[in-house]
């Protein structure tokens, strides 16, 4: 949930007026925006593509009658990577050519030439060819991950796992597919617009964050709730027939003696 948080925190630098604040924070917001929404991506969805990877490695080894041992180590190694290139050219972005918070102009102005209104967006300098190049890399880095995770839970999508995971990481991955697949495009239709650019990034990133919240964690609910009804191996063990007393041969058994309990718990021997 905390990862969720800090992806969905993007929403307010992407969002932040910078009308009344000083050049120094606009262009911290500006620079804050990619690195709260590519860390907090790379982190979540790299829990899931290293959950997936590991499902397939030991059904794999379960097909073949193999042993197989999965270390921390093998569960760390796709997440370093995938944060280790998104980490790089994240810190390139911000050295090389920063995004700076610049005012533009709307078109039209007033009868006497006036401008009519400005609005605030991020840009880099076009010395560098601008953000696009930054942008383009954790684009491929960041879709290159979503396919394979999708053709890994694919993979194992009729596996029966504990509370259904399997299934519930392929609808996630698929949900995020699809998000970026019709929302990117759009973000490019409406980069001019600062009010559609920013309503279409709200809706993507919502998207996103809700769908690995909501079918990670309610479903485990769900079957919680389920499983709390179903009375466990002690309770089910008081109420069989096994556990109560045969009132036939205990009723008219008379009490035994402080010296006969003395005699069994030495095991019957006789003074």
């Amino acid at each position: 949930r905390f990862l969720r948080l800090i992806m969905g925190s993007s929403l307010i630098t992407l969002g932040y007026d910078g009308e009344n604040s000083t050049q120094y924070a606009n262009d911290a917001a500006c620079i804050a925006t990619p690195w709260l929404l590519s860390i907090g991506f790379t982190v979540a969805f790299s829990a899931l593509f290293s959950k997936t990877w590991r499902l397939n490695k030991v059904f794999d080894a379960s097909r073949s009658f193999q042993r197989v041992v999965i270390e921390p180590q093998d569960v760390m190694l796709p997440f370093a990577c995938i944060l280790t290139a998104n980490v790089v050219t994240l810190i390139c972005w911000t050295v090389i050519n920063p995004l700076q918070y610049i005012r533009s102009e709307l078109p039209g102005t007033d009868d006497w030439n006036r401008i009519i209104a400005t609005y605030g967006h991020c840009s880099s300098s076009d010395s560098g060819g601008g953000a696009a190049p930054y942008i383009a890399v954790l684009g491929v880095v960041n879709l290159t991950v979503i396919v394979i995770a999708n053709y890994q839970a694919y993979r194992i999508r009729h596996a029966s796992t504990e509370f259904q995971e399997a299934r519930f990481i392929l609808l996630i991955n698929v949900i995020i597919l699809q998000a970026l697949i019709l929302g990117v495009p759009m973000l490019f239709l409406v980069s001019s617009d600062p009010r559609g650019f920013y309503a279409v990034s709200t809706i993507l990133i919502s998207v996103i964050c809700l769908s690995i919240i909501l079918l990670m964690f309610v479903p485990k609910f769900y079957y919680h709730h389920l499983n709390s009804d179903i009375p466990t191996g002690n309770n089910v063990a008081t109420t069989t027939g096994a556990s109560r007393p045969n009132n036939r041969f205990t009723q008219n058994a008379p009490p035994e003696t402080s010296a006969a309990i003395h005699r069994k718990s030495l095991g019957g021997i006789k003074p």
